[in-house]
Parts: structure tokens; sequence; C-alpha cells
């Protein structure tokens, strides 16, 4: 299972749906309509290569799971999210 390319949606939140193409909103995502990306953690670029090991770590034990997880790079920060079903 591929780490979903998150972006921001035009309330600011965290989403995996296609970017707006035309409008105020042009280059925002659609809002997530089934549920939410809850925040797990980043890293900086500049640190050290084990931390980023350390990541891919539970990425994977968290994918084998079934959950889908998400990354966002944001001004040299990788953060990481799991998305959580609506109920």
């Amino acid at each position: 299972m591929p780490i979903e390319v998150l972006g921001r949606d035009h309330e600011g939140r965290v989403s995996s749906q296609p970017p707006i193409k035309s409008g105020p909103n042009r280059g925002r995502r659609r809002s997530e309509p089934r549920g939410v990306w809850v925040p797990a953690g980043g890293y900086a670029y500049e640190e050290r290569q084990d931390a980023k090991w350390a990541h891919s770590g539970w990425i994977k034990a968290v994918q084998e799971l079934g959950h889908r997880v998400g990354s966002w790079d944001c001004d040299g920060v990788r953060n990481y999210y799991v998305f959580r079903e609506a109920r």
C-alpha cells in the first residue's frame, strides 16, 4: 500500500482528495468526505538517516494493519497522518 500524497483543503485541513482546478480555491484539495487524517508525527529533512528509518518502520506496521497512511511536506518537514473513518 503506497503512502498517499496529501494537501490542504480550503479550510486548512489535510486531504487526499484531488486538487481544485479553478476558482478562488484553486490548488487546494477538496474536503475529505468519509473521515479525517490524524497527525502521527514527522521529521525535518535535516535529521539523521536513522530517524527517517524509524518512521518507515511504524508506517509499514500501520499499513499491515490495513490503515491508510499519508504524508504532507511543508517547509522542510515531512508530516505523516493516519486516516480515521467517520463514525
